[in-house]
């Protein structure tokens, strides 16, 4: 703050003014005049001055994470905006489902909201679709067999029999368990 009587020159500040999430653009006066320069001539209706903001427009860099093809477009925003984060459909990872991007410690959905307060990068992440199918040979004798992988919705071929037996049993078959 300073005084100046009217008609007087005012040396404009060599500070520039701070504001998180905004870029100083330049004085107003009261009337919205732009002022130019490193002086002002203060006058009976032109005596304040106010900064101007321009917003810091952030960019959201998708990476694709584990996946081996596809790409995301960037987001961009200003400070503080709510934008929505992009899908995945053009991502693909054999064996796994997309289930979100993560920024810092945090998965959010595709399509789920962001507030911008800097640039970020979101990272895919993947949830496998395989199965590992493991064998209780139940009360049998012998070697139990190796579990099976399978992939979701596929036909998987279950042992029949192998080197395990039970003594008065023939194997009828296989029950799913939890």
């Amino acid at each position: 703050n300073q005084t100046y009587l009217s008609g007087d020159p005012a040396n404009l500040t060599n500070v520039t003014p701070t504001k998180t999430g905004f870029l100083f653009a330049g004085w107003k006066d009261q009337s919205g005049a732009s002022v130019t320069g490193t002086t002002f001539t203060v006058g009976a209706s032109r005596y304040l001055l106010y900064a101007q903001w321009t917003p810091v427009v952030y960019t959201i860099t998708y990476s694709r994470g584990a996946a081996t093809t596809g790409s995301v477009t960037a987001s961009t925003g200003n400070y503080q905006e709510l934008v929505s984060l992009q899908s995945n459909s053009l991502l693909t990872y054999e064996d796994y489902k997309f289930v979100g991007w993560q920024i810092g410690s945090i998965i959010y959905s595709a399509g789920g909201s962001y507030i911008l307060t800097a640039d970020v990068i979101a990272t895919a992440q993947w949830e496998s679709t395989l199965s590992q199918i493991f064998y209780d040979i139940n009360g049998g004798t012998g070697t139990t067999p190796s579990p099976s992988v399978a992939r979701l919705n596929s036909v998987v071929t279950l042992p029949v029999v192998g080197a395990f037996s039970r003594a008065g049993y023939s194997l009828a078959g296989w029950i799913g368990g939890t």
